[in-house]
């Protein structure tokens, strides 16, 4: 689908938690710390659940050292005002109903006893870090329920403290009651891993301006469902992610969210996305928008955008989908899950499995800062990072310089709909195009993007080079003047 301009208005603890939860409870590779993809060694991910299994019980007694804190209205702050920074509190079991946002002190750390629950009681807006910018913060073990507010309101770490570590919490049931609700905000080298994120108004995790953060093995579901047909901001999923440099995505379940499974948008930067599980999402799976230079590598993409209404779209609903992005010089080379993605976008890898459709390089021809072509967008008046100038003197986000390989696409005919050569319908559908004859020939054949050694199965069509193009077989797709999909095969 076209997508809303919307937008938002000391290293982390990698080792063994503490307590006593059994941290091994995932299945496949999910054990704490484990870094590489989920599921079997060598193979495509699998879901590793979270929400709901034994490691997300905390420790049954106090660990040594540790503060411990009863339910009360304010007896967590108050607790944190009595010691000095760096201190560890454990949260006996119990309903805090906290009055106001709990701000830590730098190196603070909060674990929950089995049945510690942080409630907002449907009218608190933030738990952890409202106008706080602790540093080096852990939360662990606990349940965090109830928190409402603003939109683009994070209920922990509002603040986007640097360097916290967030993880074993379920974070669930916070709805957009005033408007928003999103699960966690990152800041700098956030660590956020083996959370529940559920039923969030907004989204589950967000982060506007952050770098170098790593999200991993959480389980994201239920969020923002309805969102966008009540709000149509364009801000809303189970992840999205602003004007942020550095994310490592890697690993995680993202099922059964409104609007789009993992969304990358506006200004972002040197991305790794692998590894992950994403199936029934609203819209896209992912979506890299006006961002640039990443990886989107061994992902398994299930079942996504099938509610978006894709057999009477005009427009496709892709699983992956690049609009105005793709890899541009930054200057210097920066290295993700082993690849210099400095300049380029790199999809491969990935599993596609009865998606609407597959995937899709767009450029919107008038999203764009000048006065010619129909040039009217210029995101808020900011321009964005590696706009380029075109023969017009327009400053432009071109799709450009993203390969698309190796990658396996099946679709089976039997599903919701079909393609339908009349354009009536965009179902297993791989799309490269603009709106415009100067553009649709810059994105088609000027700009460096190239699919190839990809495999398809199923009724597979293709859009190129303008959206008013009728869908072509794949021998057209292979053949001149496009000579796409060099080496791939179709079943």
């Amino acid at each position: 689908m076209p997508s809303s301009d919307g937008s938002a208005g000391g290293g982390a603890d990698t080792g063994t938690p503490s307590g006593g939860a059994d941290a091994g409870g995932a299945t496949g590779d999910g054990a704490a710390g484990d870094s590489g993809p989920a599921g079997a060694e060598g193979g495509a991910p699998t879901p590793v659940a979270v929400c709901g299994t034994s490691m997300l019980t905390g420790p049954g007694t106090a660990p040594a050292g540790a503060v411990s804190v009863s339910p009360g209205a304010s007896t967590i702050q108050s607790a944190i005002s009595g010691h000095p920074a760096g201190t560890t509190y454990y949260l006996t079991a119990g309903t805090y109903s906290i009055g106001n946002s709990i701000d830590p002190q730098n190196g603070d750390t909060f674990i929950g006893a089995p049945g510690a629950i942080i409630d907002g009681s449907g009218s608190q807006q933030v738990a952890f870090g409202l106008n706080d910018h602790a540093t080096g913060v852990t939360l662990e073990y606990l349940t965090i329920q109830h928190f409402t507010g603003p939109q683009n309101n994070g209920i922990v770490n509002q603040g986007q403290g640097a360097t916290w570590t967030i993880q074993y919490n379920t974070i669930e049931n916070n709805p957009d009651t005033m408007g928003g609700a999103d699960g966690i905000m990152i800041g700098d080298g956030d660590m956020v891993r083996y959370n529940c994120l559920t039923g969030n108004g907004q989204t589950g995790i967000s982060a506007d301006g952050a770098k170098n953060f790593t999200v991993d093995h959480n389980e994201v579901s239920m969020n923002a469902v309805g969102y966008e047909a009540k709000y149509n901001c364009g801000c809303s999923g189970g992840m999205k992610f602003f004007t942020s440099t550095g994310g490592t995505i890697t690993n995680n379940w993202i099922h059964d969210n409104g609007s789009v499974g993992l969304w990358v948008d506006t200004n972002n930067s040197f991305y790794l996305i692998e590894g992950n599980v994403i199936e029934t999402s609203e819209d896209e799976a992912i979506m890299y928008e006006i961002s640039y230079n990443a990886v989107i590598r061994n992902n398994v993409l299930s079942g996504n955008g099938i509610s978006g209404n894709a057999s009477t779209s005009d427009f496709p609903e892709p699983a992956i989908y690049v609009s105005e992005s793709g890899g541009y010089d930054a200057g210097a080379a920066v290295v993700m899950g082993g690849v210099d993605v400095n300049g380029v976008l790199l999809i491969t890898g990935n599993t596609l499995l009865d998606n609407a459709d597959g995937v899709v390089l767009y450029q919107n021809a008038t999203r764009c800062c000048g006065t010619k072509d129909g040039c009217t967008s210029c995101s808020g008046g900011t321009s964005p990072l590696y706009m380029e100038i075109d023969a017009d003197g327009n400053q432009r986000w071109n799709t450009q310089n993203v390969t698309v390989s190796s990658n396996t696409f099946t679709y089976d005919s039997s599903g919701t709909c079909t393609a339908d050569s009349s354009k009536n319908q965009y179902c297993s559908v791989q799309a490269m195009f603009s709106t415009t004859q100067a553009i649709d020939q810059a994105i088609a054949f000027h700009q460096n993007n190239l699919f190839k050694d990809n495999t398809y199965s199923g009724p597979w069509m293709f859009l190129t080079p303008d959206q008013s193009s009728a869908l072509i077989t794949p021998s057209a797709w292979q053949a001149a003047p496009y000579d796409q999909d060099t080496g791939s095969t179709f079943h």
